[in-house]
């Protein structure tokens, strides 16, 4: 297949998915009827977007735009079940696709610190931080790298997902990394974790 697609027209048609995406996880903070707006505006550029409006493209373009439009739309999901609203629409997704997007949305501050505030956190203890990177080392990269390999879990938010946690892991690994070379506190830490969770 040759990409014969207009990115111009699609990227018009992922408008509303990209500003919900940038709005992250205070989407849910919006009225009700601005964010079920935004999904019916979703869904249905999605289905136009399906339905070759803007062409077809390679396989992996097609996938990231793909992606896209899924994973504003479980964050919308996300968002009216964090609100504990009444929205039949979240039936879209199941239980384990809605938990992993609100579990690395915990993450989303590494979308803006840089690898040295990262890093310089770490050696000043920043407890949240540290309980984040705990949460990381004894839970959170093993629960990703399996549940990404769930195939019951769509494939189009297994992609946008593994991408996002890798540029997520990729930051901490280097600061933690840095940190650990300039200080061995860092180690120390992480065997108390290890103790702790094997209730040693």
């Amino acid at each position: 297949m040759t990409l014969t697609g207009d990115v111009t027209c699609a990227e018009k048609l992922l408008q509303p998915a990209r500003m919900v995406l940038k709005t992250g996880r205070h989407i849910r903070l919006d009225p009700p009827e601005r964010r079920i707006s935004l999904w019916n505006e979703i869904r249905t550029n999605y289905d136009r977007y399906m339905r070759d409006e803007c062409g077809t493209f390679l396989e992996e373009v097609d996938l990231h735009m793909r992606s896209r439009f899924e994973a504003a739309l479980v964050a919308l999901a996300s968002a009216s079940i964090e609100n504990d609203e009444d929205f039949s629409q979240v039936s879209r997704y199941s239980a384990d696709e809605i938990e992993i997007w609100q579990k690395v949305e915990r993450y989303n501050i590494m979308e803006i610190v840089s690898q040295d505030e990262l890093r310089n956190r770490i050696m000043k203890k920043d407890a949240d931080l540290l309980n984040l990177l705990k949460d990381y080392y004894l839970v959170m990269n093993r629960y990703v790298a399996d549940t990404l390999d769930n195939p019951d879990i769509r494939i189009t938010l297994r992609y946008y997902l593994k991408r996002r946690w890798n540029d997520y892991r990729g930051k901490m690994d280097a600061a933690i990394s840095d940190a650990v070379t300039k200080s061995e506190w860092m180690e120390n830490l992480v065997a108390e974790w290890e103790k702790n969770r094997n209730g040693i």
